[in-house]
Formats: C-alpha cells, structure tokens, sequence
C-alpha cells in the first residue's frame, strides 16, 4: 500500500469486503460450469477467506 504498517491494515480490512464481493460475483456467474467455479473459489481462497461451490440439482415427476 505505500504507506505506515497501521495505515496499511486499515486499507486493507476496507477493501476485503469489495474483494469479497467481486469474487462472488464470478464465482455465481452463469456462464461458468461447475469445475470452472470450484476451480476459481479454491483460487481466490485464503486463510481469512474461503469459498465454497455447491450445486443443487432437482427433479421431479409428474
């Protein structure tokens, strides 16, 4: 960050919600199949942060 070790945290706790937010966002993405999104979530994953995929699937019969 360019800066003092207390400025430094500060900065980074305020941009670990955006991060957060704008990894779920490709992670929840349509067009992704389910290995792309596993694949991506163990990739953003951290010690702080983990993301998980799971998928539901349904049927029914009439």
């Amino acid at each position: 960050y360019g800066c003092n070790k207390t400025k430094a945290v500060t900065q980074a706790c305020e941009d670990v919600p955006e991060l957060v937010g704008a990894a779920r966002q490709v992670i929840e993405r349509k067009d992704l199949t389910a290995e792309q999104r596993q694949e991506i979530a163990e990739t953003l994953s951290t010690k702080a942060v983990t993301f998980d995929v799971r998928t539901t699937v349904e049927t029914r019969t009439e």
